[in-house]
């Protein structure tokens, strides 16, 4: 815990917000990052660890985003966090996994995001693993008696554009599968105060159909048309949200923000808004 707390007050002094702990366990150094001030992700395949973070998250009134996942296949957005937490994650892994995680890490990290991690002697000087290594430039690393590194890197890579032009202003249709005025079914204290569907015939990046708020109407409403208004890049999950006016209105970042703020707090995100010109 002590390296977490280190890392947790020099990566804030650095102005880092956003920090992913893949596979966090307990979540032990989890608290920390959050209790430091940090948007934090913690990620881990043992559902019970997970669980046991959300319940710590529902008593301590605090926002913390956790998720069951492989590290190897991570279920966020490219370019989405500032920091990962890697700690001893990578001490048991093979070349093939070591590779397939640090590639994850790499795509989930920011341009001149950190992370830190400890590796074994043979992981840090086998030639192969070194080459998935050439975009990390090293900052801090400090070696044992044992053979471990303790290793802290910056990630240098062009930052991945998005582009949504042929998304915003886009005529759409679908239905509406929670009204407004209704609860979440899961999550019991989660109410909707708009209406929130999803679009027929088209797929978002969890397989499913496409999710939307929807503007314009006051009251519940069981199918919808209208454009495509606003759309919602979320960094610390699978997929991106839009947001559907029936008036063809136009709105700024913050005022998208303001009104899903409900839900959209417990994720970090980047809102691209429509512009008619």
């Amino acid at each position: 815990m002590e390296k977490s707390r280190y890392y947790a007050e020099k990566w804030m002094r650095e102005g880092r917000k956003s920090l992913l702990d893949l596979e966090c366990g307990f979540g032990e150094d989890t608290k920390v990052f959050v209790d430091t001030g940090f948007w934090v992700t913690a990620a881990d395949p043992d559902e019970k660890n997970v669980a046991s973070l959300r319940c710590w998250e529902k008593q301590s009134g605090k926002i913390l985003r956790s998720k069951q996942c492989r590290k190897e296949k991570l279920p966020f957005a490219a370019d989405a966090f500032d920091c990962v937490w890697v700690s001893d994650t990578l001490l048991n892994a093979d070349a093939v996994n070591f590779r397939q995680v640090l590639s994850e890490i790499t795509r989930v990290l920011k341009p001149d995001g950190v992370c830190f991690g400890i590796v074994k002697k043979e992981q840090r000087q086998t030639e192969e693993i070194r080459l998935d290594m050439q975009e990390f430039e090293i900052l801090t690393e400090k070696q044992d008696d044992s053979g471990r590194y303790y290793i802290e890197a910056v990630l240098r890579k062009p930052r991945t554009q998005m582009d949504y032009s042929a998304v915003l202003g886009m005529e759409v249709k679908g239905k509406i599968d929670r009204p407004l005025g209704t609860w979440h079914q899961v999550y019991k204290d989660l109410y909707y105060p708009i209406n929130y569907g999803y679009v027929e015939g088209v797929l978002g990046g969890d397989g499913e159909e496409q999710d939307i708020y929807l503007l314009g109407e006051d009251k519940p409403v069981k199918e919808f048309s209208g454009i495509v208004v606003a759309v919602i890049h979320r960094l610390n999950d699978v997929e991106d949200k839009w947001v559907v006016d029936t008036k063809k209105r136009m709105y700024s970042e913050e005022e998208i923000r303001r009104k899903l703020e409900f839900q959209e707090k417990y994720f970090d995100s980047e809102i691209f808004v429509w512009n008619e010109a």
